[in-house]
């Protein structure tokens, strides 16, 4: 029986325009049998872009001397209720790019979880960019074809961005 940490979402898209910011809450919850000990959390990658608050009035500072403590998560308790600081922390991230295109970065927080003291919640974004998802993976085995023969493949293309993608043509690597 101990502690174990979780990240409600896991993992957080964000779409903004160029000079716009898109907000999210992530919360982190303790699924265990024993209390967590939450001693703070940052942003990696474009930490320029990204960045990561808590409300101070409800939880005070957090960190390794000020440690927020979070007991079993209880779904009965909600935001208002008095035991609430000790469920769950809500941190909200913020997105705001200067420029178009994707973006990259990682929430870490940091806890006494024994099998993940840190827990990295990938952040991903698009700012007024279409962006390329090849849904079936990077690379297209066509097993052995004869020479001159056909041998066909299906891929999946998605839009994984916030504006019109227009594909013009298509070219195979060299590998």
């Amino acid at each position: 029986l101990q502690q174990d940490i979780e990240a409600v979402p896991a993992q957080v898209t964000f779409n903004a325009r160029e000079g716009q910011d898109d907000q999210k809450i992530v919360l982190i919850r303790n699924v265990g049998t024993s209390p967590l000990r939450v001693t703070g959390y940052e942003v990696t990658g474009q930490a320029d872009l990204f960045s990561a608050t808590h409300d101070e009035a409800r939880y005070g500072e957090i960190n390794d001397a000020n440690a927020l403590i979070l007991n079993p998560h209880n779904e009965q308790i909600g935001p208002t209720d008095e035991g609430y600081k000790n469920n769950e922390l809500q941190v909200l991230v913020t997105y705001a790019p200067e420029a178009i295109g994707s973006d990259r970065a990682d929430l870490k927080i940091f806890s006494d979880d024994p099998n993940e003291s840190v827990l990295e919640v990938p952040l991903t974004a698009n700012s007024n960019a279409p962006c390329i998802l090849v849904v079936d993976g990077v690379r297209i085995d066509f097993g052995n074809s004869r020479i001159g023969g056909l041998n066909h493949r299906t891929i999946t293309v998605q839009n994984c961005g916030n504006a019109d993608l227009e594909i013009t043509q298509l070219e195979p690597g060299s590998n």
